[in-house]
């Protein structure tokens, strides 16, 4: 489908030929479908097209888990994560989580850390678009409770959020 149809084949940094050459090996190495999977979400990546996107299959469960907590994130140009929407009111209120309350880690992984784990995995076309994708994935984990730490102000907070499945 590159070779033929795709339109920017020639403007990217690395030529496909040479992307693809790196690539089967790998796959002919890769003996788990989950390994398999992650390689071609590695693969679709390289072209940075946000339409070649294997996201949301069953697969992505084991690595970025299968049940959320209620929570929309938000981020800024540089990774600052925010939260954006509050889906229970039950955590919002006095002493609750609050809108624009900034996200330091989850389950104890800082939110760094979290990124730099899952950005092989997520393709986008440019920062904005992968952006919005990572706010996507980083409610997902399988513990059925999300340990947040928050910051406000100079204030650092935690909660116990409970995860909810899709």
């Amino acid at each position: 489908v590159i070779e033929y149809f795709y339109p920017y084949k020639y403007l990217e940094p690395i030529p496909w030929d040479q992307t693809l050459r790196a690539f089967i090996p790998r796959f002919l190495e890769e003996q788990s479908m989950q390994g398999y999977y992650r390689l071609m979400i590695q693969l679709s990546k390289t072209i940075k097209d946000s339409h070649a996107d294997f996201s949301r299959s069953p697969l992505d469960y084991d690595f970025f888990g299968s049940i959320l907590f209620p929570l929309n994130l938000s981020a800024l140009k540089d990774t600052t994560i925010w939260i954006e929407k509050i889906w229970m009111d039950s955590m919002a209120g006095p002493g609750g989580i609050q809108l624009g309350d900034q996200l330091i880690s989850i389950d104890g992984v800082k939110i760094e850390d979290r990124i730099a784990d899952m950005s092989p995995y997520i393709g986008a076309s440019n920062s904005s678009v992968f952006l919005r994708y990572l706010c996507s994935y980083l409610i997902f984990g399988n513990d059925s409770v999300a340990e947040l730490e928050l910051k406000r102000g100079d204030e650092s907070l935690f909660f116990s959020v409970p995860r909810f499945s899709r």
